[in-house]
């Protein structure tokens, strides 16, 4: 603590602490600063490495993913084209008398069209789920469900419901076309089709059907990927054909190729060629900034700057607290050194200086009022004491006088020593 009487030479080292303080406070705040603005910048960087790094690899994985849902759909479209072509299949609609209807006489079509269908089932068991032939008017032909024909009897006359009856008798002749996802009601699987028109002079009769398993396109997607990518195939309007759901975007919008953020996620978009409203989309979350600081080297920048800038703020406040204290103690010094210049310092009284002063204020201020009263008096054969007994003893009669006067004066009244062993 300072005291009132604080010398020079107190007053000066307090003042070098003080700038110490300050000096040491800025510092610290400089480095601080730069720290932190460097930690930033190995944020930002890692950050766009990252991005980097993750852009290529949804990149990568949404055009290799879609290159091979491409060539599954191309297989299930190549099969339903050639199947469409085997003569079964259109002889059983020949006319009659023609060479076609004599050949199917003896042949019997329906048992080689379900022999053609069980046969496909055989070439991609793990692919394929059903197989049918079904006529336009709506009546089931042929079906053949892992492998196994249906018996004649167990085949529907009317499949106008099925979600895949509509694609087949529209599907332009000489072309397969792949439906969107469904639930097949013959297999009770989630799939796709492909539907091929078979035409029987000019006309279209019936339409072959392959159902593809979409747990086929799943392994697809999931097969040699990153833990962190998420891949499933959609249509344009964002529903899921096949693949994890973990792309959690807009449904909108999906159906452009290319690069985008949605929220937390990063994505690449890639579409599907055989199936103009399919897309791959590979999903990601996109690095946090937050994550990203909390790496070992980040953090410690980071985590450095904040300890620095914390220091800082501490010596500045100490420096603060020292300057407070500093000016705090020249009040208390002026302030005393003030009343010392008021205060006799033998008996405690006002001196001369404050007492003229009181009594030129009490005269203005009593011009024309009530009036002041001035008292003056001093004490006798004051210079016999100090002869005879010394100084000393004169001082402590001056003293003691002073405190007897204090004792019998009122509280409004101003008592001082006007010089000597003069009071007034």
């Amino acid at each position: 603590m300072f005291t009132v009487k604080m010398g020079r030479a107190d007053a000066d080292r307090i003042r070098m602490m003080r700038n110490a303080f300050m000096r040491v406070s800025v510092a610290l705040a400089v480095i601080g600063f730069l720290l932190a603005v460097l930690g930033t910048a190995l944020v930002a960087s890692r950050n766009s490495t990252d991005r980097a790094q993750l852009d290529r690899s949804l990149s990568t994985a949404a055009g290799e993913k879609a290159a091979l849902v491409d060539t599954e759909l191309q297989r299930i479209q190549a099969l339903a084209l050639v199947t469409a072509r085997i003569p079964p299949f259109a002889e059983l609609y020949a006319d009659k008398g023609s060479q076609a209807a004599q050949i199917a006489a003896v042949a019997g079509p329906g048992r080689e069209i379900n022999e053609a269908l069980a046969y496909l089932w055989k070439l991609y068991p793990d692919r394929l789920v059903e197989a049918g032939y079904v006529d336009v008017d709506g009546a089931e032909v042929a079906r053949v469900v892992n492998g196994k024909p249906a018996l004649p009897a167990s085949l529907l006359r009317d499949v106008h419901p099925w979600a895949s009856f509509q694609p087949g008798v529209t599907t332009p002749v000489g072309t397969a076309r792949i439906s969107g996802p469904f639930l097949s009601p013959t297999a009770h699987v989630r799939v796709v089709a492909a539907t091929v028109p078979v035409t029987v002079d000019g006309r279209v009769r019936a339409y072959v059907e392959l159902e593809l398993s979409t747990a086929t396109l799943d392994r697809l997607l999931t097969s040699d990927v990153e833990s962190r990518l998420g891949l499933s195939v959609r249509t344009g309007t964002g529903n899921r054909v096949a693949g994890k759901s973990v792309y959690a975007g807009p449904r909108t919008n999906v159906a452009r190729d290319g690069l985008a953020s949605a929220g937390a996620w990063r994505y690449a978009v890639r579409q599907v060629p055989q199936a103009p409203d399919w897309y791959v989309v590979a999903a990601a979350h996109s690095p946090s900034a937050l994550a990203l600081a909390l790496q070992p080297t980040q953090a410690a920048v980071l985590g450095l700057s904040v300890v620095l800038l914390g220091l800082a703020i501490a010596f500045f406040r100490r420096s603060r607290a020292v300057a407070a204290e500093e000016l705090a103690a020249e009040q208390r010094a002026r302030a005393e050194a003030e009343q010392r210049s008021r205060v006799d310092p033998l008996t405690g009284l006002f001196n001369r200086r404050h007492t003229m002063e009181a009594i030129e204020h009490e005269l203005a201020r009593g011009t024309g009022g009530p009036g002041v009263g001035v008292l003056m008096f001093d004490v006798d054969h004051f210079k016999r004491v100090n002869d005879t007994y010394g100084h000393l003893a004169g001082d402590e009669l001056l003293a003691a006088t002073a405190s007897t006067l204090g004792q019998h004066v009122r509280a409004c009244d101003v008592l001082g020593r006007f010089g000597g062993e003069e009071f007034v």
